[in-house]
């Protein structure tokens, strides 16, 4: 259960389930059994472009495939909003400049998706998901394959957007530090299973790491910002 305007980590082992959960909820998948609930509707009460233009996805992994200015890709997030043969007006594009400039990229408007960085490829990505103008976003591992600096850039931006417009926010993420930062609340899952959910100090324990991982950690406070800080021991120090 996700509460309006939180900013929720879900955490777990590989092949835990932790994708399969969002693709469910984002309607990829369908369940085998139980109900998906938005607002308290089954989500599969909503029409395909209603449902799209409260919940936006951001995928795990998406590759530039046409060339393509950064702001024709991102006006694809309009598309919810219009029917098939309606074309893009100036409140789209309004709508996309607004999305760039909140995902900050606006810079890049003009350059092809093919020629951008790692980094500036998935805040485009983004920026195409906040041009739906969603009240949810979905994210699977957002910070997967960059560099510590645009990791912090990019989380920066999530948490902005769930300050700052109250966007509910529901995140796959591996790297535990960054969920301990970032997340109001935190779900561990492992074998399709819900093992603990809570606040980043009450879910990131010593001993719920070594049942879920099979690692020993230390977890000491951040001395800056408070948060609950992992520190995973190497095997030899464990022997």
């Amino acid at each position: 259960s996700i509460a309006p305007a939180e900013f929720a980590g879900l955490i777990g082992p590989n092949g835990s389930g932790k994708s399969t959960m969002v693709k469910i909820a984002a309607r990829y998948l369908k369940p085998s059994g139980g109900e998906v609930a938005y607002n308290g509707k089954n989500i599969y009460s909503y029409g395909h472009k209603k449902y799209a233009r409260e919940v936006s996805v951001l995928p795990q992994s998406l590759k530039p495939v046409f060339s393509m200015k950064a702001v024709d890709f991102v006006l694809l997030g309009r598309m919810p909003f219009k029917s098939r043969f309606d074309k893009f007006d100036q409140a789209d594009m309004e709508e996309a400049e607004k999305a760039m400039k909140l995902a900050d990229i606006y810079r890049l408007k003009d350059r092809t998706i093919t020629e951008l960085s790692g980094g500036e490829w998935q805040r485009v990505i983004l920026a195409q998901a906040l041009c739906q103008t969603p009240k949810m976003l979905l994210l699977d591992e957002p910070t997967t394959h960059l560099d510590i600096g645009h990791q912090v850039e990019v989380m920066d931006i999530l948490y902005e957007l769930n300050r700052d417009l109250d966007m509910t926010i529901l995140m796959i993420v591996h790297d535990l530090n960054i969920a301990a930062e970032y997340c109001e609340k935190i779900y561990f899952i492992n074998k399709g299973e819900l093992k603990y959910s809570g606040a980043p100090h009450e879910v990131l324990t010593y001993e719920a790491i070594e049942e879920i991982y099979d690692v020993k950690a230390l977890v000491y406070d951040n001395p800056t910002t408070k948060k609950p800080y992992v520190f995973p021991l190497p095997g030899r120090f464990t022997k």
